[in-house]
């Protein structure tokens, strides 16, 4: 009897196996899995969740650091020592204006939005249009008697 090994990935090759062996008069077959060559399979909407995620986690660890410094302070007295610089003190999308006079002005700039709020944006605009739209898929998705609304 000669013995014959194959690697079958997909059930449908294991049915036509069963259904060739069947048809012969001395053919057997043994179904035999092995342990320790399963691969890592990760489906690819697990894996874009995960770098979407770890994205995220940067871009927050980046904001942080870089809003941990401070504000801009611009200081144009002749005697300045740092002309731009930056200080804990102010918070971070300040600028603060020295002039050579020594008037101070405050300017307040927001930070731009990065690629993930970006990303989120459209993603929200793009599905829904309102807050009443989320509170309808969520009422659709989990019974009206789930979800309450409750006003700010």
């Amino acid at each position: 009897m000669t013995e014959l090994r194959i690697r079958i990935d997909e059930a449908e090759d294991l049915a036509r196996i069963q259904s060739w062996a069947a048809e012969q008069d001395d053919a057997t077959y043994e179904v035999v899995t092995e342990e320790g060559e399963v691969g890592l399979a990760i489906e690819p909407v697990t894996a874009v969740l995960i770098a979407a995620g770890v994205a995220a986690l940067a871009g927050f660890i980046r904001d942080w650091i870089i809003s941990s410094k401070g504000g801009t302070v611009v200081d144009l007295t002749p005697d300045a020592k740092d002309k731009i610089c930056r200080d804990k003190a102010l918070n971070y999308g300040w600028l603060m204006v020295i002039s050579a006079d020594g008037k101070v002005g405050v300017n307040v700039k927001d930070a731009p939005k990065d690629a993930t709020e970006r990303l989120i944006e459209a993603v929200i605009s793009g599905t829904f249009k309102s807050v009443a739209d989320i509170a309808k898929l969520a009422k659709d998705a989990l019974g009206a008697d789930k979800v309450k609304p409750t006003p700010a």
